[in-house]
């Protein structure tokens, strides 16, 4: 009798011991599992910011380049020979032909974290809400800056009604500035019949735009620069 009980206690144990040895097991696999995860959505997140960064970056430097031209333009009320003329092209070229869309985020890990609920793969609370302000704030730039394209679209018109060989690129363009091709029939053509009143205020229009996207393009930029690094460094002290 007394055998029997110690023969079913042990086996008792021995079967508690399974169970819990089972759960140690599955929880183990599990953190592992997560772990691999957390460090392929890290890694994801820095290539998405690296992207990110290198394409605000563009925006902000063209942005750059192009609103000295577009202020000249709004200015604009006499071109008094060639060489002015030359000029004008060129500023020309680079109000119109840079007018391209601002980029989107290179949001698909991020929002694929959202999506499915594993936003705590992030265990650092503070990085993870920078994060999600970051794309928040990316959206917020892209509605403000709809609103403005929206807003210039009839200066977009009127720019675009600028005589398309005035800005066809040569290809003597070095670094991605488009260089008009400029000849002396279009030079001439250029001073005698450009409307200086609607290039104006197509300009004044486009200005606007351009400045805000400068603004948004920077701001944007350095955000993903700093969560770049941070995101580098929580990787690398896991």
């Amino acid at each position: 009798m007394r055998l029997s009980m110690r023969r079913g206690v042990a086996e008792f144990v021995i079967v508690l011991l399974g169970v819990f040895g089972a759960l140690f097991a599955d929880g183990w696999r599990e953190s592992r599992q997560e772990f691999r995860a957390e460090h392929v959505y890290v890694d994801r997140l820095i290539t998405d910011l690296a992207a990110d960064t290198q394409e605000l970056g563009f925006v902000h430097r063209a942005m750059d380049r192009k609103l000295p031209s577009i202020e000249r333009l709004m200015a604009l009320d006499v071109i008094e020979d060639s060489s002015a003329a030359r000029g004008v092209a060129r500023d020309l070229s680079r109000a119109v032909i840079w007018s391209w869309s601002f980029p989107s985020p290179n949001g698909a890990s991020w929002e694929e974290l959202v999506a499915t609920g594993r936003l705590g793969l992030i265990g650092d609370v503070e990085l993870r809400d920078a994060i999600s302000r970051y794309y928040s704030s990316y959206r917020d730039a892209l509605e403000g800056l709809e609103e403005r394209r929206q807003a210039t679209s009839l200066g977009q018109i009127e720019m675009q009604r600028i005589p398309t060989e005035w800005l066809a690129p040569d290809s003597t363009g070095r670094g991605g500035s488009p260089q008009p091709r400029i000849t002396e029939a279009v030079l001439a053509d250029l001073r005698t019949s450009i409307d200086f009143g609607q290039l104006r205020r197509a300009a004044n229009a486009e200005y606007n735009y351009a400045q805000y996207a400068a603004r948004q393009a920077e701001n944007l930029h350095d955000r993903a620069v700093d969560l770049f690094l941070r995101l580098e460094a929580y990787r690398d002290a896991r």
